[in-house]
């Protein structure tokens, strides 16, 4: 083989009852197969069948397994808990430095209270629109500003409350391998749309 080639280990994972089965490829550089001991079996079109990555690959494939359902548990259980305004789930990456973004977010509550409760609005069928006003003031800082309106039956049109975001990320200049960034939202909403007037 020559040193510039690669080497292809697949893996069959037999098919069980619950699955259909799949097969794993492994595409390896052959100086890391020698310098790991390995022992190589090549046919035709350099295939590789290495004993070590396939019980790699099953040991991979049971943690990602694992790994998927306590995500997808996670997902659907703050699926149930969203919040009527919230909005979503940011990245690291800000608006540019002297230019500013304006959204709109809505949401509609399908199925909510139908009568007050703790003095707040029944939410059943209620349509929530929010401005997002978000200016970005450093390549690390921007600050947001949320204005939530709800609209319902009996309610009609009304201003909900507003809350300030302010945002930094770990600049680019760090290098560091993931975007991470930190912000808090505060702000203020009416009590007849919320028990906590101040978050």
């Amino acid at each position: 083989m020559s040193p510039g080639t690669l080497a292809f280990a697949d893996y069959l994972i037999p098919q069980r009852a619950g699955n259909s089965g799949a097969r794993v490829r492994f595409v390896v550089h052959p100086q890391q197969l020698a310098d790991e001991g390995m022992c190589v079996s090549l046919r035709g079109r350099e295939r590789a069948v290495v004993k070590p990555l396939m019980n790699a690959a099953k040991v991979c494939v049971k943690k990602m397994a694992v790994l998927g359902v306590l995500f997808l548990s996670v997902l659907a259980a703050s699926a149930r808990a969203q919040n009527n305004y919230e909005i979503q789930v940011y990245g690291s990456d800000l608006v540019e430095p002297g230019h500013t973004m304006v959204e709109l977010h809505s949401n509609f509550t399908i199925q909510g209270f139908k009568t007050m409760m703790d003095g707040v609005y029944p939410d059943n069928h209620a349509e929530h629109e929010t401005v997002e006003i978000t200016h970005g003031f450093t390549p690390w800082f921007e600050c947001g500003l949320y204005i939530f309106t709800s609209m319902h039956s009996g309610q009609g049109w009304d201003w909900v409350g507003d809350h300030i975001r302010p945002r930094f990320t770990a600049p680019e200049s760090w290098r560091w391998p993931v975007g991470v960034s930190i912000s808090n939202e505060i702000g203020y909403q009416r009590r007849v749309y919320s028990v906590d007037t101040w978050t």
